[in-house]
């Protein structure tokens, strides 16, 4: 027995999950943002900046790449991951999660690298 009418329920409800979701950027924001800040462009590793039941959202430094992806463009551009040289964020991914962690070390998944965020590009 409720004294609320369906559709006013709903619309409550979808209130909330509105107001929660806005929260979530709010707290997601600036909890990014401190990490962001506390970092130096010359850390030698990538970092996770916040870790999730299911995702990790990983700084990745200047002077690291990553070559995941199409592997056939890779190829015609003559860029094979293991003689470009340099640091690789899907070495990292591998190194920091594979044991825990089933997709970190399949290529065929991207390691897990669903998205990336690259300034200038």
């Amino acid at each position: 027995f409720s004294l609320l009418s369906q559709e006013l329920f709903d619309a409550a409800a979808a209130a909330l999950q509105r107001a929660s979701r806005v929260l979530d950027y709010d707290v997601l924001k600036e909890v990014v943002s401190t990490q962001l800040a506390a970092m130096t462009t010359d850390s030698a590793e990538p970092s996770i900046l916040l870790e999730l039941p299911t995702v990790y959202a990983v700084w990745k430094p200047p002077g690291w790449s990553v070559s995941v992806g199409n592997q056939d463009a890779a190829a015609s551009d003559g860029m094979d991951e293991k003689h470009a040289g340099g640091n690789h964020l899907q070495e990292w991914v591998q190194k920091s999660f594979g044991r825990q962690c089933a997709i970190a070390s399949d290529g065929g998944a991207q390691y897990g690298i669903v998205h990336r965020l690259d300034v200038n590009t």
